[in-house]
């Protein structure tokens, strides 16, 4: 009975695919898959992206620019690995040890390797790491920074501009979530890069007086929170809390950027909850453009329904179960999906799993 079905529908087809002009018929409206609203934070700007789909899943003044602080670190740590070579000796400048504010407590004269002070600045937010790598890449730190500027061009920052190589505050030095987003997954295209920015401590040898310089990660979510893989803080007075943070899930890797906060940690916490917990696998899963038969043939779709009861001002999320139901879908005659030979398997699944 189903093979003679199957056939009636398959001859049905290939009639229809004789015409002259494919027949249209409206599919009824297809469920989304539900996800509550975002949360709302005190950040000025925010921006969740979802790695593995290529998409946004929220955002807020994404597009504003602002000073961005220490995050500007991804920048220069990105140039030395472009155009620097790690592996070569960087003399550190008086100049480099008199930036002030954050640093690894670097003394003029020493030198290290480049690539150690690349995991300085990263790990630590060393600003005079920053400066000594912006001079050994760049030849002055003048330079260094238009080669920043010149890079942010090339990456498609267009908010972004940089006055420094460390982020301290300056008229002329801001980006934005986006932009920080951008420059974020650039960055972690860099294997170098992604071990350092996972790092929890780094210890520099003894200064020359003989000072130890051990130093943790300023990045408080990677012993916090679960599978996060990095990325980058800031603080200043004009910046206010800044963190690009991001981590990874059953496959899945989702970037959270918040600009000018109080408590960036527990934010970016929040926004990485509600991307892991909220979206699934994947987001805003529907399925649209489903051309078969024009047979009442029915198709499986995923929904989500919240468990009741549980407080919506409660820490944890709510717990989601998937729904599925089978619907009539999208008719399109005379365009077989991938040809025949798919299109019989296609009707072959749908039949199975009608009567499993």
């Amino acid at each position: 009975m189903r093979v003679a079905c199957l056939a009636t529908l398959l001859v049905a087809v290939m009639c229809a695919t004789a015409t002259a002009s494919p027949l249209w018929v409206e599919p009824p409206p297809l469920p989304w898959t539900l996800v509550p609203e975002p949360p709302d934070l005190a950040a000025e700007s925010w921006l969740l992206f979802d790695e593995r789909h290529g998409v946004v899943l929220a955002e807020h003044n994404a597009d504003q620019p602002r000073p961005m602080a220490s995050t500007t670190k991804l920048m220069t740590a990105l140039l030395a690995v472009e155009v620097g070579d790690l592996s070569s000796p960087v003399r550190v400048s008086e100049a480099a040890v008199s930036v002030g504010e954050a640093g690894v407590d670097l003394v003029e004269g020493e030198v290290f390797l480049l690539r150690t002070l690349v995991r300085a600045l990263l790990i630590r937010s060393g600003n005079d790491a920053a400066y000594a790598v912006a001079e050994n890449v760049g030849g002055s730190a003048q330079e260094f920074v238009a080669m920043m500027n010149r890079r942010a061009l090339e990456l498609g920052l267009q908010n972004t501009s940089y006055a420094n190589p460390h982020g301290l505050d300056h008229p002329d030095h801001y980006s934005t979530a986006r932009d920080l987003l951008v420059l974020s997954r650039a960055v972690l295209s860099h294997p170098e890069l992604v071990e350092a920015v996972a790092t929890r401590q780094i210890s520099l040898r003894d200064s020359p007086d003989g000072q130890e310089r051990v130093y943790t990660n300023t990045n408080q979510l990677l012993f916090d929170y679960e599978g996060t893989i990095g990325v980058k803080t800031g603080y200043t007075d004009d910046a206010g809390r800044v963190l690009v943070a991001a981590a990874e899930r059953q496959g899945r890797r989702i970037l959270a950027v918040v600009m000018n906060t109080e408590d960036h940690f527990t934010e970016a916490k929040t926004l990485l909850d509600y991307g892991f917990e909220s979206f699934g696998s994947v987001p805003g899963l529907a399925f649209a453009d489903l051309r078969i038969s024009r047979s009442q043939l029915l198709a499986e779709f995923a929904t989500t329904t919240t468990t009741p009861g549980v407080p919506a001002d409660t820490a944890e999320a709510p717990a989601v179960e998937v729904v599925i139901t089978r619907q009539p879908v999208a008719i399109r005659v005379g365009e077989p999906p991938g040809g025949l030979a798919d299109l019989l398997s296609w009707m072959l699944g749908v039949f199975s799993s009608e009567n499993s």
